[in-house]
């Protein structure tokens, strides 16, 4: 549902609704509906699942004795 926007409008329609005309009507609750429903929850999954990769990665180099700082940083660049 994400990618549909994305492909179908111009880029500047992804971040500002209003890019190619007004918002209204059907327009206005296709992109709702896709934001709050779709793109929202996508970012929240990959944040979830991003702290927990980190939180794995960080617990298995402390358990082997090596330092997890260098590693996270590293990741997080």
């Amino acid at each position: 549902m994400v990618n549909i926007q994305s492909f179908g409008l111009i880029d500047a329609k992804y971040m500002n609704p209003t890019a190619m005309g007004g918002l209204q009507g059907t327009s206005y609750w296709s992109w709702w509906t896709t934001y709050v429903f779709f793109d929202s929850k996508l970012m929240a999954i990959f944040s979830l699942l991003f702290g927990a990769s980190t939180v794995l990665m960080w617990e298995r180099n402390s358990q082997a004795g090596r330092k997890s700082t260098w590693l996270h940083y590293r990741r997080m660049f």
